[in-house]
């Protein structure tokens, strides 16, 4: 069963797979393609990209954004893109789309205020029992603090692509399908060698 209904439908797969052979899961991007082809499916169902369905539908998504997020730009435009370059007729939603920025307050924590973190975090996991939480979670903490680590990236991690001994880990298939190598502190390869002793 085709995901796509609109008479884009067979462009939208094409720039896909087009992605795909790049080597670009494009997960996320799905999503907003998929709410474009219900949109001008519902509308006029046309073949093309014009400019007044896009416009419609970017502006109809602006107002659903509560946060300001505008991730959703970046697909439909490198849809319109793929669109032209490939022989046709596509409108290219324009820079009144823009993309905002988060800005964050960098705040650097002092060398106490770190060790004060991590304590409370040692602290919180022994009042809340749970399986394993005491061991797991002191490890997770100071892997995503001193490595620099993603959430997702220390959830997926597997032992085997842990070295303890060489002092580094493997993290795969990352973001745009990269894989890294992080390097351990003298800390966490203790950490963690303790909890390979339990």
């Amino acid at each position: 069963m085709n995901e796509y209904i609109s008479k884009l439908a067979p462009h939208i797969i094409e720039f896909i797979e087009f992605k795909n052979a790049l080597g670009i899961e494009y997960k996320t991007s799905r999503y907003y393609l998929k709410q474009l082809d219900i949109f001008n499916y519902n509308h006029k169902n046309l073949s093309n990209l014009d400019r007044e369905t896009v416009e419609e539908w970017a502006l109809l998504h602006a107002e659903k954004s509560i946060s300001g997020d505008r991730s959703w730009i970046s697909p439909i435009r490198e849809f319109g893109r793929y669109l032209l370059s490939v022989g046709y007729e596509a409108y290219v939603l324009d820079n009144r789309f823009t993309i905002q920025r988060y800005r964050p307050e960098v705040y650097l924590m002092t060398e106490s205020e770190i060790q004060s973190f991590f304590m409370e975090c040692d602290h919180f996991v022994l009042r809340h029992k749970a399986l394993g939480r005491p061991y797991v979670l002191p490890a997770l903490y100071r892997f995503l603090y001193c490595c620099g680590a993603r959430c997702g990236e220390a959830r997926k991690l597997k032992c085997e692509d842990v070295y303890l001994k060489e002092g580094y880990v493997d993290i795969l298939q990352t973001k745009a399908h990269r894989d890294r190598r992080l390097y351990l502190s003298d800390e966490l390869k203790n950490i963690w060698s303790s909890m390979m002793l339990l």
